[in-house]
């Protein structure tokens, strides 16, 4: 129906394949068809499936995919809300919005235990965050968490921003630098190893720098170990993922212990 001489035009596809073979059969498909430049993919999974394919296709550029509403993962189990975001994201139908208010209250009171978590455990204690992230929307989702937390957040647009305020500032100004990989002019894995040059030059103790990306698996895990990231968070950004990764840096069991870093996988 997609392929052959005179396809059928979709604006979404709405994929529900047990095999992430046939996954990967399908976007490789959609993804390389000039007919098919506008088509949204919609991949209904669970987080398993979403690595095995991202791991096993790492041809496609999943942060641009992402990006431009191109290819969304949405993981069971399935709610009205969850479609809305991408069919009506204003909510116009009664129908957009989840019946079980129990459920949505119960991740409202789950997400506040998160930020109250966060807040007593790094806000109001002089942390600086440095945020990275080229994207306009995403800088604003991130601000808006990090803002409930009382901690300092300060943002540059590239790895080139990035560079230029941490070496004009005394080290140990920032706390942690959060880094997005995908970036004009100077991207994360440039910026890291720059930030390591330098703190090897002036014999600096390491700056907890994190990357975030949608696709941290395969050749993008191994080239974030090679740069010195120290550890990842996915996009879109959970916060309560993000909440562990940040304390367990600015908050350590064991102060007196260097920052781990990235290691390889075993094969």
């Amino acid at each position: 129906m997609i392929g052959g001489d005179d396809p059928v035009i979709f604006t979404h596809v709405v994929l529900v394949l047990h095999d992430s073979k046939d996954v990967i059969e399908f976007i490789d498909q959609v993804f390389h068809s000039q007919p098919h430049f506008a088509t949204s993919v919609i991949i209904i999974s669970d987080l398993v499936q979403k690595r095995e394919v991202m791991a096993e296709a790492q041809s496609h550029d999943y942060d641009k995919l992402i990006e431009d509403r191109r290819l969304r993962f949405i993981f069971k189990p399935l709610k009205p809300s969850k479609f809305a975001v991408i069919f009506d994201p204003r909510k116009e139908r009664e129908i957009s919005t989840d019946r079980n208010e129990n459920s949505a209250q119960q991740v409202a009171v789950n997400q506040k235990a998160v930020f109250d978590d966060m807040k007593h455990r790094l806000g109001n204690k002089g942390h600086r965050v440095l945020l990275v992230e080229d994207n306009k929307i995403n800088q604003t989702v991130l601000l808006k968490l990090l803002g409930k937390t009382s901690i300092n957040v300060e943002t540059v647009l590239d790895g080139v921003e990035c560079t230029d305020k941490v070496f004009s500032m005394d080290h140990g100004y920032y706390s942690i630098i959060l880094c997005d990989l995908h970036m004009p002019n100077k991207d994360g894995y440039q910026t890291c190893k720059e930030i390591r040059r330098w703190e090897k030059k002036n014999k600096y103790p390491h700056l907890p720098i994190i990357a975030l990306s949608a696709n941290v698996l395969g050749d993008v895990y191994s080239k974030c170990v090679e740069a010195g990231f120290n550890s990842y968070v996915t996009k879109p950004v959970d916060f309560k993922e993000l909440s562990a990764v940040m304390t367990r840096f600015l908050d350590p069991k064991d102060p007196s212990k260097p920052h781990e870093f990235m290691r390889p996988r075993k094969e």
